[in-house]
């Protein structure tokens, strides 16, 4: 192996949780030092780029507007159940209204997924 000299230190500040977290893994890792166990946690850990999780934040965000969408399209198809149980009547307008937003909002799903899909991808390859 080659010869190396270490002359650059870097210092970290550590709570006495983190710290016994810290030795905790360490031990679990079967590294003999603190340097080995910190350099390899370091230099080989995988860092999500800031781009990646704004990126993320903003399909979750889509997740949960279609999401509550189907809710109140489920809701609304309930609801014309209630009647038609009620009544012996169904309101054909409103149901098939409600099954339109249904397939609109399942193209749209498909679409999301398709570019979800295509994104994990996409950060697959650049790791």
């Amino acid at each position: 192996m080659a010869n190396r000299k270490r002359d650059h230190v870097i210092k970290v500040s550590m709570t006495a949780e983190e710290l016994s977290k810290f030795k905790r893994r360490l031990a679990e890792s079967g590294k003999k030092s603190n340097q080995s166990f910190g350099l390899e946690a370091l230099l080989d850990s995988k860092i999500t780029s800031q781009e990646v999780i704004t990126n993320l934040q903003e399909l979750n965000k889509t997740f949960a507007k279609q999401q509550l969408n189907e809710r109140n399209i489920g809701t609304n198809i309930n609801q014309i159940a209630k009647i038609a149980n009620a009544t012996g009547e169904i309101d054909t307008a409103k149901l098939e209204a409600s099954l339109l937003d249904l397939d609109k909002i399942k193209e749209a799903r498909m679409r999301e997924w398709e570019y979800l899909r295509s994104y994990l991808q996409e950060l697959r390859t650049r790791a």
